[in-house]
C-alpha cells in the first residue's frame, strides 16, 4: 500500500520497498528525496508526526498540524 500527506513543505509518501517501506518528500519545486527506509508505514507516519524525518523544514517547524497516525494519510491506488 502507498500513502502520501500534503503539506505547505511538500507531499510525503511512504512506498513498499524490497524489506519494508520508505519515507520520501516531493517538495513544491518538484525534487524529490527519500528521508529514510522503515520496517513497516506505521513506523514512517511515526516519524513525520514526531518531527524526525531528517527534513529539516519540517523537523523545525511548530505551526503545521502533524498528522497523527497513518489513518490520516491518503492511500495511493
Amino acid at each position: 500500500m502507498k500513502y502520501f500527506y500534503k503539506t505547505k513543505f511538500g507531499t510525503f509518501f511512504i512506498i513498499p520497498s524490497y524489506d519494508g517501506v520508505e519515507l520520501w518528500i516531493k517538495e513544491p519545486s518538484g525534487s524529490e528525496e527519500k528521508l529514510g527506509s522503515y520496517p513497516n508505514a506505521d513506523m514512517a507516519a511515526d516519524d513525520v508526526y514526531m518531527c524526525a524525518t531528517g527534513y529539516t523544514d519540517w523537523d523545525l517547524q511548530i505551526d503545521v498540524d502533524e498528522p497523527y497516525d497513518l489513518e490520516e494519510w491518503s492511500k495511493l491506488q
